[in-house]
């Protein structure tokens, strides 16, 4: 009798660390210590990191946003507000699609390309986010994007 009361506590107190792991995955701790938040899921619709194909043409690769009030477009305003390139997003399955980065896969939800001016590619370049305004389509309502820089730089066919 004391054996299956042993093995019932044995069980029992197995079964609660997995569902404390389960909650810690859910809740977006995914890897590293307690309080750490997973790269994989990005805070807030607007945020979006990415890369540049400095190829014939240089494109812009951005990944990111979130699916619940997923930016629809994005678009590039020059200093004086003027739309230098638009587009819309595309979502991307991250168990298929590949991420920004050459041979990554896709960590967050939505994607954004397109041919860029050399000009604004030199201000990403820099790190200046503020000669040019990025900004997403959320909900009918353009917001401002945060970019952040994967650091990868791609010389293919764009």
């Amino acid at each position: 009798m004391r054996t299956r009361i042993t093995s019932r506590r044995s069980l029992t107190t197995l079964l609660i660390a997995e569902l404390s792991v389960i909650a810690l995955i859910a809740g977006g701790i995914v890897a590293g210590r307690a309080g750490e938040q997973s790269t994989a899921t990005p805070p807030s619709a607007t945020e979006f990191r990415w890369a540049l194909d400095d190829g014939s043409e240089r494109i812009l690769y951005l990944e990111g946003g979130n699916m619940a009030g997923q930016p629809t477009a994005i678009q590039i305003l020059d200093a004086g507000g003027a739309i230098v390139v638009t587009g819309g997003t595309r979502a991307l399955d991250p168990a298929l699609d590949a991420g920004v980065c050459i041979g990554t896969r896709a960590g967050w939800p939505i994607w954004w390309s397109r041919a860029v001016p050399e000009l604004v590619a030199e201000a990403l370049r820099r790190h200046d986010y503020e000669t040019y305004v990025f900004q997403g389509l959320v909900d009918g309502t353009w917001q401002r994007v945060r970019l952040t820089d994967t650091g990868c730089r791609h010389r293919g066919q764009g």
